[in-house]
């Protein structure tokens, strides 16, 4: 079983991660944007305005990464507190209809994202993505199931902390 307070340093780490790969792209694209070779040679000439519009996406992302760890982090003492009830915070372990262990952090930011913490692969989950919404509440031993276009899937809950 995976440890929550390691899972939580996994995590800070990967949203770290994410933030400086951010920053890394939004540098390049702004020295790219201020470039001498981004200099229109004629009206047509679109280069340097569309790399000014990726220097600006890209400090938009700069802006959500830090958002994110800052949130995260504000939270980390709270989610190192173990619950029976699944909620923001929980790290739940699903066995699906295949007897595979799925593992899940149910995270206020950067919903989606995979990690792998000490060998094992961890996504964190939004609140109000289908699965988030299902998990939310139940407990161990509980079982969810999920309609999606062609597919039906039930979960059981091995353990959440």
């Amino acid at each position: 079983m995976l440890k929550k307070e390691r899972v939580l340093e996994c995590i800070k780490w990967c949203l770290d991660e994410r933030m400086e790969m951010a920053r890394k792209a939004a540098l390049q694209a702004y020295e790219q944007a201020t470039s001498q070779e981004t200099i229109a040679e004629n009206k047509y000439d679109t280069f340097g305005l569309e790399a000014s519009y990726l220097a600006h996406g890209q400090s938009q992302r700069v802006i959500e990464c830090e958002n994110d760890v800052s949130v995260f982090s504000k939270e980390m003492a709270v989610y190192k507190e173990n619950h029976s009830l699944i909620r923001v915070g929980s790290l739940v372990a699903l066995l699906n209809q295949d007897d595979e262990t799925i593992h899940f952090f149910i995270s206020p930011v950067a919903g989606g994202t995979n990690l792998v913490c000490d060998g094992v692969s961890i996504m964190l989950l939004s609140m109000t993505s289908p699965m988030g919404n299902s998990l939310l509440g139940k407990e161990e031993g509980d079982e969810i199931e999920l309609n999606a276009i062609h597919t039906h899937k039930m979960y059981e809950i091995e353990y959440c902390l």
